[in-house]
């Protein structure tokens, strides 16, 4: 069930998302999503295959996001890319000033 971050080791309780959702009625739900490294490692080759060499990435500043954005950057680098810029922004709210900013100063072609 886990991805590539410790802190998410542990069946999350959803049911504040939906009640249906509760760790009693189904106690055995899992991430159906692969893990970090897949993930990480298919967005490196696609990027590299669309002829993108320098990215920026914006992701959520929690430990999927987090993860998620360290395998994506160690893949890059290893397909000979860079990441130019990297924002980390907070889950909530409209905090999108600064890292539209930090992005805007990039020479990379998208995001």
């Amino acid at each position: 069930f886990s991805a590539t971050s410790p802190q998410l080791s542990e069946l999350p309780d959803i049911s504040s998302v939906d009640a249906k959702f509760s760790r009693g009625k189904f106690p055995f739900f899992a991430r159906v999503v692969p893990d970090d490294n897949i993930q990480g490692a298919m967005m490196a080759r696609l990027l590299s295959q669309l002829g993108y060499h320098t990215i920026n990435m914006v992701y959520t500043d929690e430990a999927y996001g987090q993860g998620l954005c360290e395998v994506l950057t160690t893949n890059v680098n290893a397909a000979g890319s860079r990441v130019d810029v990297s924002v980390g922004v907070p889950d909530y709210g409209d905090v999108f000033d600064d890292a539209l900013h930090k992005l805007r100063s990039s020479q990379a072609r998208g995001v």
